[in-house]
């Protein structure tokens, strides 16, 4: 946790016993919306490069509180973060495929995709947000990285 709120620079987890690591050909990017969505995909174009393969997955945001309160994410919103991503790979001269998931635990859905998808790498930004922060409302960098054996790319959090 400390690196992720300390390191402005993108960071590769590999876990031990994780496939070996080659140029990747098949990449998941996860974009959340807002920042989030330029620096994710500068970063699965980093890794993955001309001919990779690549899914951009966006997970709808639901939360439904105590006393009926229910946020859904707006499907405008929804709509501007996949066209954002999937414009910015095209004009790289990658052809991504686009997925809007169903709301669920962000980690559980990603981890999922990239196993049906046959990813080499997970890519996604980050808030990278503090201690106290991370406690209240999760992290889903660490969530992900409890859910899933693969590479898990951290873009950079110093600009959009």
């Amino acid at each position: 946790h400390a690196l992720l709120t300390t390191l402005e620079c993108q960071l590769l987890i590999v876990r031990s016993g994780a496939r070996p690591m080659h140029e990747p050909r098949r990449i998941v990017v996860a974009v959340a919306g807002g920042d989030d969505v330029p620096r994710a995909v500068r970063a699965a174009i980093g890794a993955g490069g001309p001919g990779a393969k690549v899914l951009v997955l966006h997970v709808e945001q639901a939360i439904i509180g105590m006393q009926g309160f229910a946020y859904y994410e707006p499907q405008d919103e929804v709509a501007q973060t996949i066209h954002q991503a999937a414009e910015m790979l095209e004009s790289a001269g990658i052809s991504p495929t686009t997925r809007i998931a169903q709301p669920g635990p962000v980690g559980e859905v990603v981890a999922d995709a990239a196993a049906e998808w046959d990813a080499d790498v997970i890519v996604l930004g980050s808030s990278r947000m503090g201690d106290v922060a991370s406690i209240v409302f999760g992290s889903v960098t660490h969530d992900l990285l409890r859910r899933t054996g693969r590479p898990v790319l951290v873009a950079e959090k110093g600009r959009a």
